[in-house]
């Protein structure tokens, strides 16, 4: 399973050829906690933050999708958090690809409708002015470009928010009082 995340600014391109293409991020599958397991914040930064964001589940295999047919690909979206230092100029941009991957880092939610997503959002407190249909094209069309996308992996297209991640609590998400994410937090 891949975990691929575009960021929320896709201006940033790499020129492959004649085509740009967005950069993405690509998350090494221990980077997922599994569920059920605590997010562990590792000691050697006393302040963590969530970057919250929001993406689909490949349902079909693939490889150079056409933007148009990309809907075909997904139905259902997930959350996704990334625990980051709060202050990330004490670390430096060349460790920011390594901070990414750093093992047991990304909570995943369970896949749910996308019809949905308005109701997590509002539930999480994430204010949303994006057409996200155009956006997960978008990303999955790009993403397909560069690998082949397996069922099961994951498209995030953008970054929603950031949230204090606070040792000792539990982080929740949750469509119509069903928890799609829950883990506690160490």
């Amino acid at each position: 399973m891949k975990l691929l995340w575009f960021p929320e600014n896709p201006g940033s391109r790499v020129n492959s050829g004649q085509e740009c293409l967005p950069t993405c991020r690509l998350a090494v599958e221990t980077a997922i906690v599994r569920r059920g397991t605590p997010l562990f914040l590792p000691g050697w930064c006393d302040a963590w933050s969530g970057i919250v964001g929001i993406g689909v589940v490949v349902e079909r295999l693939g490889r150079h999708i056409d933007e148009r047919f990309a809907g075909r690909y997904y139905s259902r979206a997930v959350l996704a958090v990334k625990a980051v230092p709060k202050d990330l100029g004490n670390v430096g941009p060349e460790c920011s690809d390594a901070l990414f991957s750093l093992d047991g880092s990304v909570l995943v939610s369970a896949p749910f409708a996308l019809s949905d997503i308005c109701k997590v959002c509002d539930a999480a407190g994430i204010c949303l002015d994006v057409d996200f249909a155009g956006v997960f094209d978008s990303a999955v069309s790009s993403a397909s470009r560069a690998f082949t996308l397996h069922t099961g992996d994951i498209v995030i297209a953008g970054e929603a928010c950031a949230l204090p991640l606070v040792p000792d609590t539990r982080l929740e998400f949750s469509v119509d009082e069903c928890a799609i994410l829950s883990h506690k937090i160490k």
